[in-house]
């Protein structure tokens, strides 16, 4: 399994359903970064064919033999070729679809590949029991782009905070954050829609106004991607080298934020981002875009931290220059609380709504 925050979420509701039923979880790969997550609560199916096109004659088996009483699924190329195995097998079982990323601007700036598979999604989405959202913002989004009636759409909280999260964020990391006068933390896969060749040119703005600056960023990449390698240039363009970072995946960044001076989500759409969430929750100053959707929900309008508009990486500096000059402990209490507002306890009050509508 890929290391994003759609996986992860499923992983847990996963852990939270395990409480009460029998949860299968259904998965296309054997490895992957989230393989070490995976837990003995609930059965792991892995499909042999890696192709999640190629996984329909499964999908038909497991709705037409009645495996499962109810689906929720994620990710647009999973959930089209699960609602046509409901098609052709005439299944009635429950099926959710859980909608990670505000769909508008993930189609405007999706690659012809991922359009196909949302302009695919928004003809299949009718034969759904419901469609999962992530954030209140992204309720009517959801309802317009896909031309369904609002009762549809349900929402659901990220089961971001979990019952260990205060002994995650003391652990000890070999190789910590560096020392810096300031360091700043930026986590998410290495993709456009993370919008860190902005951070980078906000970063530039701001080296010259701090002794010792670091950004180290956390998240997958591949090194043959066309974004890693113009991440790479910008920073070699900007003679960056000395101040960034690019760590890669780590299965807990929890410590990393716990020790920064602040943490930047400079992202062009989200759906309801954990990052944010999880740094709120370790006390840590944040900045974000008011991307479509979640910073502005999660931040209430820029009360638990400062809010700039897409791809403006000179108001983003300026942001990121107010806040690392604040004292850190300010607002620290309130913070923390606005995080665990998004504990796994309140996030399964809102799941378990979803499976009563199924029936069970």
């Amino acid at each position: 399994m890929a290391g994003g925050g759609a996986e992860k979420n499923l992983i847990k509701y996963a852990n939270i359903l395990s409480e009460h039923y029998r949860v299968s979880l259904v998965i296309g790969q054997e490895g992957g970064a989230l393989k070490t997550e995976l837990s003995d609560k609930f059965e792991v199916l892995r499909l042999k064919r890696s192709n999640i096109l190629k996984t329909l004659p499964d999908w038909f088996k497991f709705l037409k033999l009645k495996k499962f009483d109810c689906v929720i699924t994620s990710l647009h190329n999973a959930g089209n070729v699960i609602a046509l195995a409901k098609i052709f097998s005439g299944s009635s079982i429950p099926i959710f679809f859980r909608e990670a990323i505000a769909p508008k601007q993930a189609w405007e700036s999706a690659r012809f590949s991922v359009r196909v598979h949302i302009f695919a999604a928004r003809i299949l989405f009718r034969f759904y029991s419901g469609i999962i959202s992530v954030s209140e913002e992204m309720v009517q989004e959801i309802a317009s782009f896909y031309s369904l009636k609002k009762d549809r759409v349900l929402l659901v909280r990220n089961p971001v905070i979990g019952e260990d999260f205060k002994i995650l964020m003391q652990e000890t990391v070999k190789e910590g954050l560096p020392k810096a006068e300031k360091n700043i933390v930026a986590i998410g896969r290495m993709d456009f829609q993370k919008g860190f060749d902005m951070l980078l040119k906000s970063l530039d703005l701001l080296r010259n106004k701090f002794k010792n600056i670091h950004l180290t960023i956390l998240g997958e990449y591949n090194k043959e991607d066309a974004y890693y390698l113009q991440i790479i240039k910008i920073i070699h363009e900007l003679r960056l080298e000395e101040y960034v970072t690019i760590k890669g995946y780590v299965s807990n960044p929890l410590p990393y934020l716990h020790k920064a001076d602040l943490f930047v989500l400079s992202s062009r759409y989200e759906g309801l981002p954990n990052v944010l969430i999880q740094a709120l929750a370790t006390g840590v100053p944040v900045v974000s875009t008011a991307c479509k959707t979640g910073p502005t929900e999660i931040l209430e309008n820029g009360k638990y931290g400062r809010l700039v508009q897409v791809d403006d990486f000179h108001a983003l500096a300026n942001a990121m220059e107010l806040t690392l000059e604040e004292d850190r402990q300010l607002m620290e209490k309130e913070r923390i609380e606005r995080g665990y507002y998004y504990h796994e306890s309140l996030a399964a009050q809102d799941l378990f709504e979803v499976i009563k509508r199924a029936g069970l």
